[in-house]
């Protein structure tokens, strides 16, 4: 016979489990709710997977990236407001670029100074 107080504990347990599972979920799928586009945000979700795993250099390298993709999709955007079919293959996460993207009005302080 399962005693209730036991039940309550293995309720608690499945409970504590099933939270500790969607809080990760909701972590790793943070990118997805930004819709920067499959290509972008896979890169952020591969930093994340490689940050959780301690794998610094592919975690920063994935994330900066990331963030240049993001940047350089935007940046197409701001110029022709349209579904983008090709970025800019020349411009990469640089003082030009971040130039840009600060004259087109982007907060862009967090990335560093110019």
């Amino acid at each position: 016979m399962n005693d209730n107080r036991e039940q309550s504990g293995n309720e608690q347990e499945l409970e504590s489990f099933l939270q500790k599972q969607q809080a990760d979920f909701n972590e790793r799928s943070y990118w997805l709710q930004h819709s920067l586009g499959a290509e972008t945000h896979w890169l952020f979700i591969q930093a994340y997977d490689a940050l959780k795993h301690e794998l610094y250099l592919p975690a920063c390298t994935g994330f900066l990236t990331g963030i240049e993709g993001s940047l350089r999709n935007t940046m197409a955007q701001v110029k022709i407001p349209a579904p983008i079919d090709n970025v800019d293959d020349i411009s990469l996460l640089s003082n030009s670029l971040l130039r840009q993207a600060r004259a087109n009005g982007m907060s862009i302080d967090a990335l560093g100074k110019l």
